[in-house]
């Protein structure tokens, strides 16, 4: 009898750790909790949402051969960041930064 109840307290320990681990928590804290608290460890830990981040989408088309690819050098310099704070600048004829004052150049 004593042994059944150990042996439920560790698997639940382990199982608490695999889902720890889908979830990107701590596996360590998660296995030690579900040992300690046995099965009931696993509603808190089911109720978590994941921590793992997502990742991005596929974009939609590939781009087809033949069709011009924008580099990141045309695409940054499309786009004007203050030197001072990094803020993105929007007006391109702006001579002052909005965030910090910091004077353009031109």
């Amino acid at each position: 009898m004593v042994t059944g109840v150990v042996v439920v307290w560790i698997l639940s320990g382990i199982l608490c750790a695999f889902i720890a681990q889908s979830k990107g928590r701590s596996v360590a804290g998660w296995a030690i909790a579900g040992i300690l608290f046995g099965l009931f460890a696993l509603i808190p830990l089911a109720l978590l949402s994941s921590n793992v981040p997502q990742t991005q989408a596929a974009p939609a088309s590939l781009p087809q051969a033949g069709k011009e690819i924008a580099t990141v050098e045309q695409a940054s310099a499309e786009v004007n960041y203050c030197s001072q704070c990094g803020a993105r600048i929007d007006d391109t004829g702006a001579m002052f930064c909005k965030s910090c004052g910091n004077r353009l150049k031109q």
